[in-house]
This record gives structure tokens, sequence and C-alpha cells, in this order.
């Protein structure tokens, strides 16, 4: 059985991009399975396989558009900091801004604000054990 599914497995590569061009235009998996004579599960598999190669790509460009903005915020850095180095305030500003750009590209700075689903706040729930596995009562009384 292993040979029939790398067939299907091939069969879903070369269906990937006109399946997902068929999902692009709105066209449910049924209608996808009819169109590319395969089953549901064949043509959910060629959609999410395209997806997944787009993911890749943009991952690349991304990473490429980010490497290239480090360099340039490198150059600009270079240029700045004999003017920096004579302590020239708006040079210093202006090395500042770069240097929190680069983190931020960089990812170096700390979250500066946490929530959960939907911006909402953050909940915890803390439950506190005694020695010995007994747990704290919550609903008693602290005098108690």
């Amino acid at each position: 059985m292993p040979r029939k599914r790398k067939g299907l497995e091939a069969v879903t590569l070369a269906r990937r991009p006109q399946a997902l061009q068929l999902r692009i235009a709105g066209a449910t998996y049924r209608q996808i399975a009819a169109q590319l004579k395969c089953n549901l599960a064949l043509a959910y598999k060629a959609v999410q396989g395209a997806l997944g190669e787009l993911d890749d790509v943009t991952k690349g460009l991304a990473e490429r558009h980010r490497d290239l903005e480090l360099q340039r915020l490198e150059r600009a850095t270079l240029a700045l900091w004999p003017s920096v180095q004579q302590g020239d305030k708006d040079a210093i500003r202006t090395y500042v801004r770069l240097a929190e750009r680069k983190a931020k590209l960089l990812g170096l700075d700390a979250p500066t604000e946490v929530s959960g689903p939907a911006g909402a706040p953050l909940t915890f729930t803390l439950t506190l054990d005694r020695p010995g596995g007994m747990r704290e009562n919550p609903s008693k009384n602290a005098d108690d």
C-alpha cells in the first residue's frame, strides 16, 4: 500500500494550484473534489498543501525583507556613529530610534502588554497546597 499512498500524494501535489484557485474563487471542498475528480479528503489536502506552500514562501520573503531592513539600519548606524561619539544630541536621539527599531525587528524587547483572547484581561486561578497534600479550602474563613 505504500506505493498507492505515494501515488495519491503526487496527484495531490499536481492538483494544488488548481485546487487553491478554485478555493480562492469561492468553491467549496465538495465542488473542488468534483472539479478535480477526486475525493473530499484529497481536495482538502490539495488546498491545505497549497496554502502551506504559500506560508513557507511568505515566511521566506518576510525573513529576507527583515534582513534587508537590518542591513539598512546597520548602514545608517555606521554613518551616524562618529556624530554619536562626538556627543551630538540629535545624532544620539536618531541612534536610539535606530536601536529601538532594530530591537523590534529582532524581537529583543519584552512584551509591553499581555492580554487574553480578543484583548480581554488575563485571568488566573491560584491553588495553594498545604504541606502533606491538604488543599486550602477557599470557602473557609481565614480566621477559622
